[in-house]
């Protein structure tokens, strides 16, 4: 993506970036490609990208791409940006011979907010949806109307004020391609916002003295062999990512395959996953920094399992899922042999979007414990609203001192125990979103207005800002 002609830094149709730390790392890297000194070029990818990001695209591939992929980024003008949440965004801009491009671009949590993902491809033009934001009714009349621009096949949310369901929906289809609408107990996968399941799971465990805050690995797990730098990491660091547990985001189809053929029981199919992961080196130096690991999560799971006995399943159905009056959570995707009228998760959008097949793709039970519960919107809510009822100081099944624990980041990070804490008009919001892949969730929770909305979708791609936009927008309403 290297460009080698001169080109104005700034073009006179930009819209303004946000001022996040994604906005104002895309707004640099911009510049720099515009202006096309190979020099500096070279300088902002030693030095605006993380070590990750460099070690996956080496400059020479980072180069090859820019001379073939930006060059009608030299004359094309920014026209609207997705989000512009903190640390992701997805950038719209319009060349002059009228090929819209699509740039997506995420940041990393911590400072110095250096780029760790970048994705540019030809794109289409945005959907106007700002007079549906500034218009709707009611959440049934956001998501009626925002389904029918978006082509999403199903979009269900909830408002929550205090401890009440003020507001919710669930339009759409519970597979593309079909006539069959989805209901309001329909089922939706939500991805990793599991891991505030878990966490929530452990909060309760050590109020019962099963497991407690600064349990370490050594102690857990005396039997198991591991890198010595694990030795002392404790609980509160896994919760926090912290642990420098390797983040397995992604696995090729024989990994994939190698380790969801994995035998025994589900605890038993943990342990041996773990047992790998435990004798890697360090991702980082545990206790430094937080970076996202859905290892971390399946670790999490499996001390509580170590510490009682039981299987993770039967821990969150005994501790969260009861107490909390759940019922319509539970494991794996909603549409099984079993259940073939829950809605279908989709790949893919617009024109390409696909349905996923009943069976095709499992997660696979050595990860459950970082992504793979289902249960309905309203349920969702639910679970928000003891989360948001424990922040205002109101004990439930987790006392509320627990629940704020769990909120609360190491010192410098922005990840809790399976929440997020960021800033939303000035004001507080904890946060976590969720997507196996075919799926998307968000739950937001705003405790200075006391109330939380939390979205679901039958499709995975190209949803993330919409998402956010509508728990804004009914948070704002």
């Amino acid at each position: 993506m290297v460009l080698l002609a001169a080109a104005p830094p700034v073009r006179a149709g930009d819209i303004p970036l946000p001022d996040s730390p994604v906005g104002k790392a895309f707004d640099a890297w911009l510049k720099v490609i515009r202006k096309g000194d190979a020099v500096e070029i070279k300088q902002h990818f030693e030095t605006a990208f993380t070590e990750a990001f460099q070690k996956e695209i080496r400059f020479g591939t980072y180069e090859v791409l820019m001379q073939t992929a930006t060059g009608p980024l030299r004359i094309a003008e920014i026209k609207r940006y997705d989000g512009g949440q903190d640390f992701g965004m997805v950038v719209h801009a319009l060349t002059t011979k009228g090929e819209w491009l699509k740039m997506s671009i995420s940041v990393e949590s911590e400072k110095p907010h250096l780029i760790n993902g970048l994705l540019l491809q030809p794109g289409t033009p945005p959907v106007d949806d700002e007079a549906v934001f500034k218009s709707f009714k009611d959440i049934k009349d956001l998501l009626t109307r925002l389904r029918e621009l978006h082509g999403i096949p199903a979009i269900a949310a909830a408002h929550v004020k205090g401890d009440k369901v003020v507001d919710h929906a669930v339009v759409g289809v519970r597979r593309h391609g079909s006539q069959e609408a989805v209901q309001p107990g329909d089922l939706f996968h939500v991805g990793s916002l599991t891991k505030s399941i878990t966490a929530t799971l452990i909060g309760r465990l050590i109020e019962e003295g099963k497991l407690d805050w600064d349990t370490t690995l050594a102690r857990a797990l005396p039997d198991m062999k591991m890198h010595e730098a694990y030795r002392d990491v404790t609980l509160t660091q896994l919760l926090q990512h912290r642990g420098g547990i390797t983040p397995a985001l992604t696995f090729d189809q024989e990994e994939l395959d190698r380790l969801t053929a994995l035998g025994g029981e589900p605890t038993e199919q943990r342990k041996a996953f773990l047992s790998e992961i435990l004798m890697m080196s360090p991702a980082n130096t545990p206790g430094t920094k937080s970076e996202y690991s859905n290892a971390g999560y399946a670790l999490v799971g499996y001390l509580a399992e170590r510490a009682t006995g039981k299987p993770w399943a039967e821990l969150v159905s005994e501790y969260v899922f009861k107490p909390f009056g759940l019922k319509s959570a539970g494991f794996g995707w909603p549409a099984t042999h079993a259940r073939p009228y829950q809605p279908h998760g989709h790949a893919g959008s617009g024109d390409a979007i696909q349905v996923q097949p009943i069976g095709e793709y499992e997660l696979g039970e050595f990860l459950a414990p970082a992504g793979d519960v289902h249960m309905s919107i309203d349920d969702l809510a639910r679970f928000a609203a003891f989360h948001l009822a424990g922040l205002r100081g109101k004990d439930g099944p987790l006392k509320a001192a627990t629940i704020q624990r769990l909120h609360t980041p190491a010192p410098g990070d922005d990840y809790a125990g399976g929440w997020v804490i960021a800033e939303f008009e000035g004001k507080l919001m904890h946060w976590h979103n969720g997507s196996a892949g075919t799926f998307y969730a968000l739950v937001s929770v705003f405790p200075e207005g006391d109330e939380a909305v939390v979205v679901a979708m039958n499709q995975a791609d190209d949803v993330e800002a919409l998402a956010r936009r509508i728990a804004e927008a009914a948070a704002r309403k």
